[in-house]
């Protein structure tokens, strides 16, 4: 009789060794200084108010026109905040005869012109914190 000869083993790839399980994503890192402006409001012109919005570096971004009351001007500013909010309102930047850039918000009959700057790239910058900062700031003393 015949012997059986075993059969061949097939020769194999070594084993890759084992991946390390993949690290979790990093939470990202909260940082602990909000960005948040503030909204000043003083009496100018004798018995009239104004507020204005500063980043949190104490950059001047925005003036409002003049109101009769303290109440009034607050009033302005959730004005303010709710139109800046609002998706349908158009920000643009416009050049004076002078060569200065300013921005506009517009939403419907409420209108918002910025502080004027030398280049046009500036005054985009600046509408850009308007929208950052009108929403999250908090009127102060």
């Amino acid at each position: 009789m015949a012997e059986k000869k075993a059969p061949a083993k097939k020769a194999t790839a070594p084993k890759a060794a084992a991946k390390p399980a993949a690290k979790p994503a990093k939470a990202p890192v909260k940082d602990d200084k909000q960005v948040v402006g503030k909204y000043k409001i003083e009496c100018v012109y004798g018995d009239l108010y104004q507020f204005s919005l500063f980043a949190n570096n104490g950059q001047l971004l925005y003036e409002s026109r003049e109101y009769a009351s303290m109440a009034s001007c607050k009033s302005g500013i959730e004005t303010f905040k709710k139109n800046i909010a609002d998706p349908k309102t158009k920000i643009r930047i416009d050049e004076d005869k002078n060569g200065r850039f300013k921005y506009i918000i517009k939403n419907g009959n409420s209108i918002y012109v910025g502080e004027t700057y030398s280049t046009k790239s500036a005054a985009e910058s600046s509408s850009e914190s308007v929208k950052r900062f009108a929403l999250v700031s908090q009127i102060s003393d």
